[in-house]
């Protein structure tokens, strides 16, 4: 018990030691002016709050218990529905390009705060429910009927949407070998390239997003039992998270910029004239490449 214990504590100040450094790079860097960083900015925050949190594993059930499982339990929600706010931003942003331009703070701001509603709200409905007794810090009760239903429905309904919509993205990137200026990707031999680049992006992105919500769903339904089990599964769902944040914030903006700072280098005029004409021409590129 003790060795998981100090397992889930390393691996949480590991991952809050990376989203501060990924913080970091996006604080430095001289790009990240629009909605698509912030988005990932906001995300990285959320998922690094969360390891912080986590680090002060507490069992007595006081005041500070319940407000650590409250947190705990808005930004696993959080995460969940702002994964799913990616998909709709992957598709808005490859196939409706024009509305994506025209609407992008507005998209961005909706997403944002229908997102942290939808958590606040879901997690003052389980934390009335009562605290977990197995965590090692303070959670909400996984085992409550309401927790159960909700939770089993809501998370379905977003793997449903999750994968439909990566599942069309993928449809319509085979597709798009035949169309004509639908998808501003460039010249034909880059765009099909980057077609290529997307359709292992959003494969792969199934795969990980769909591991996440199986795993909510297997955990509020007690599939997993034994003791191992169970520790294994919430390594697991730890490191998807962290897949899922190299995921969304790791890209070759990043890498550039991550390599600047490193070795003090400075970029030169041409490179940075030719980043800002990419970014000009596919602003959707900052979240999908």
């Amino acid at each position: 018990m003790q060795d998981w214990a100090r397992i889930h504590l390393v691996f949480s100040i590991i991952s809050a030691i990376f989203s501060v450094f990924i913080i970091t790079i996006y604080i430095k860097s001289k790009f990240s002016n629009s909605y698509a960083y912030y988005f990932n900015i906001f995300f990285t925050l959320v998922i690094c709050s969360r390891n912080i949190v986590r680090i002060f594993q507490r069992d007595d059930y006081d005041l500070a218990c319940y407000l650590q499982a409250f947190f705990l339990s808005t930004v696993d929600k959080l995460i969940q529905i702002q994964i799913t706010s990616y998909s709709v931003i992957n598709y808005i942003g490859l196939f409706k390009m024009a509305f994506y331009k025209n609407n992008e703070k507005q998209i961005f701001i909706f997403l944002t705060f229908f997102s942290i509603m939808y958590s606040f709200i879901l997690s003052i409905i389980f934390i009335s429910q009562g605290l977990s007794g197995e965590a090692y810090c303070c959670y909400i009760k996984t085992s409550s009927d309401v927790k159960k239903i909700l939770d089993t429905i809501l998370s379905i309904l977003l793997l449903l949407i999750n994968a439909s919509i990566n599942i069309k993205i993928i449809v319509m990137l085979c597709k798009s070998k035949n169309m004509n200026g639908d998808l501003s990707f460039g010249g034909s031999e880059e765009r099909l390239r980057t077609i290529r680049l997307h359709l292992i992006r959003f494969s792969s992105e199934i795969v990980f997003v769909s591991s996440i919500f199986l795993i909510v769903i297997f955990t509020v339904n007690k599939i997993f039992t034994e003791d191992d089990a169970k520790e294994v599964k919430e390594i697991i769902y730890e490191i998807l998270l962290l897949i899922m944040e190299l995921f969304y914030t790791m890209n070759r903006e990043i890498f550039k910029e991550t390599k600047r700072i490193l070795l003090c280098q400075k970029i030169k005029e041409d490179e940075k004239k030719g980043e800002d004409e990419e970014e000009t021409q596919n602003e959707y590129g900052k979240l999908s490449k």
